[in-house]
């Protein structure tokens, strides 16, 4: 029965990573649970390895655990990329500074007195 309690839960994180990811497709469903499945499998590693009584398997766990963990995030990483299609914003902006003026780096925002902590004043 040990078996199929685990089959169980797997079943329920399967089930519910899929609820909590909403993939729009079969694309976006199965890099969902692989990145579930290499989570899961990491945590199982990194508790092998802390339960371990010899050096050689708990840095064999560990190990490994870090490669999963490290594929895990590649494939969320594989996921967001695939949901914006590829595709990637960059503003740039130009500024051009006189001699003997300053630029100010942040939002510019008119009233109030102080000067805004987020900006950095850069003088030229």
């Amino acid at each position: 029965m040990p078996f199929r309690k685990e089959m169980d839960y797997n079943f329920n994180t399967a089930f519910q990573s899929l609820s909590d990811c909403e993939p729009r497709d079969s694309t976006e469903a199965k890099l969902c649970l692989q990145s579930t499945v290499l989570y899961a499998q990491g945590l199982r590693y990194m508790e092998k390895a802390e339960n371990s009584n010899r050096v050689d398997h708990s840095e064999f766990y560990l190990k490994n655990a870090i490669k999963l963990l490290r594929l895990h995030n590649e494939t969320i990483e594989a996921l967001a990329k695939y949901r914006r299609g590829g595709e990637q914003k960059v503003i740039v902006q130009h500024v051009q500074v006189n001699d003997g003026g300053k630029a100010i780096v942040g939002n510019v925002v008119n009233g109030g007195g102080g000067n805004n902590k987020n900006d950095e004043v850069i003088p030229c």
